[in-house]
């Protein structure tokens, strides 16, 4: 059984180099009271600006967003009903640095790991490894 053509699923003689994908997107969910601190968690981990917005919900509500891009990659952060706990994996220069101005920033505790750095908060990780 093979996958169908383009899922990627292993297909025998696709050529990966002739497809051109990339995560353009992530999204995701914390708790309201998560949502700040969080997207500060991710700018400074990434060591980039964030965008925060108020987005309109199908119900007619409105509700914070932020965002931070990196690379190519727009990570959002939306308050609401937590789906999974995430984790993101970010190559930097220096993942302790990087590591505590990410904690200093989001009140989160910084850890050093087996393979560098990771600040954990609620519902979500962010590893922090050597580029």
């Amino acid at each position: 059984m093979t996958a169908p053509q383009g899922g990627g699923g292993g297909v025998q003689g696709h050529d990966r180099a002739m497809t051109n994908i990339c995560v353009s997107r992530v999204l995701i969910f914390v708790s309201e009271p998560d949502l700040q601190p969080t997207v500060e968690l991710l700018a400074q981990a990434a060591d980039t600006e964030p965008t925060c917005t108020d987005m309109l919900r199908r119900d007619g509500s409105t509700s914070q967003q932020g965002s931070v891009t990196v690379g190519g990659t727009v990570i959002e952060v939306s308050g609401g009903e937590v789906a999974a706990p995430a984790v993101l994996e970010l190559s930097v220069p220096d993942p302790e640095a990087a590591a505590q101005r990410a904690a200093e920033a989001s009140g989160f505790e910084a850890k050093s790991t087996m393979r560098g750095w990771a600040v954990k908060a609620p519902g979500l990780t962010i590893a922090l490894r050597s580029a």
